[in-house]
């Protein structure tokens, strides 16, 4: 069996908690963005972060690449686990990997023309074919007219900048694609022609995508696999079609629910998850959904519970798994799984 292309084990990630003066006083606590996270990412495949803002997915992106600050727990690349966590370490994943910033303008050198914004990563990676012809053929593939590649990056507009960020990443031949947000932003169209070119790019090359996402329409049209992730662990897990069909956490469900609703009539008068996300220096005991779960019992108020697998290809942390379904008028219907 092929490994994963990337696999963690327990992930922590940390961050101290304000800014620390030097040589004044005792460090500041950490406050663990990551508490352990477990995740595997296999060849090819195209998976989705979905959560709320705040809950560690932008984290986990760069924890993959050794620019946040992992703490513990193990990174494997191809099956071969990192020395350390410091940044050498991360050299071989960043070699195969390339990040899309959420804000792909303010990512780009201003001083640089994008023709030369695009053949940087081939420099830095030692490929040869940084001439105009090779560059206008990254250019073509990622859709950017070869027109606009003697131009700076303020005179690209939302979607030829994203596709110029697309381009600077094919250009190092990656076997991994970190996309933080990629359609933020975007006219309709033009996240369709974004995530057409994703597809085409793991349909010829088999590069792997890690999508990260609020946009649960995006996710349940390009991903193999969606994950929510809460306060930073994994709290259900599955293909797209089942779990939007079922999900099984209240949280998945509450995200369902919040969808837009273009139809007034068909608009929800209860707001789908009551309450505000907890401060992650003060996680909540038990299960950390438990102060906003409307069916939240004792034994969720006390103890974890654990990512556990229902089937082949689901997995759900929850002491009371929902199964819940869609009916033709919009709304949820639930019943408890069993």
């Amino acid at each position: 069996m092929t490994a994963p292309l990337i696999e963690t084990r327990n992930l922590v990630v940390s961050l101290r908690q304000g800014f620390q003066w030097p040589l004044l006083g005792s460090p500041k606590p950490r406050v663990d963005i990551l508490p352990g996270l477990s995740l595997t990412l296999r060849h090819g495949e195209i998976l989705c972060m979905v959560g709320e803002s705040g809950s560690g997915k932008t984290t986990f992106g760069k924890a993959l690449l050794g620019l946040a600050n992992v703490v513990s727990g193990e990174v494997l690349f191809e099956g071969k686990t990192l020395a350390d966590h410091k940044s050498r370490s991360f050299r071989p994943i960043r070699r195969r990997a390339a990040l899309l910033f959420q804000d792909p303008v303010s990512s780009f050198d201003p001083r640089q023309r994008i023709r030369s914004v695009i053949a940087e990563p081939r420099r830095i990676a030692g490929l040869t074919g940084t001439g105009h012809s090779e560059i206008a053929a990254l250019a073509a593939r990622a859709g950017l007219p070869a027109q606009m590649l003697d131009r700076f990056a303020h005179a690209l507009s939302g979607g030829q900048a994203r596709r110029a960020a697309v381009a600077r990443a094919l250009s190092a031949e990656p076997s991994l694609i970190i996309a933080d947000e990629p359609t933020a932003g975007l006219d309709v169209s033009v996240q369709g022609g974004v995530l057409n070119l994703f597809q085409d790019i793991r349909a010829s090359q088999g590069t792997a995508f890690l999508i990260i996402t609020h946009n649960l329409a995006v996710a349940r049209l390009i991903a193999d696999r969606i994950v929510i992730l809460y306060l930073g662990r994994v709290v259900e897990e599955g293909e797209p079609d089942a779990l939007f069909a079922a999900p099984l956490h209240p949280y998945t469900r509450a995200l369902l629910h919040s969808e837009p609703v273009p139809d007034p009539m068909k608009r929800r008068s209860k707001p789908p998850v009551l309450g505000e996300v907890p401060a992650i220096s003060r996680r909540p005991q038990g299960c950390e959904f438990h102060t906003r779960c409307p069916h939240a019992a004792d034994l969720c108020r006390a103890v974890a519970p654990s990512l556990s697998a229902v089937s082949a290809t689901r997995s759900v942390a929850c002491h009371f798994p929902l199964a819940t379904t869609r009916t033709d008028t919009g709304r949820l219907m639930t019943r408890t799984a069993g």
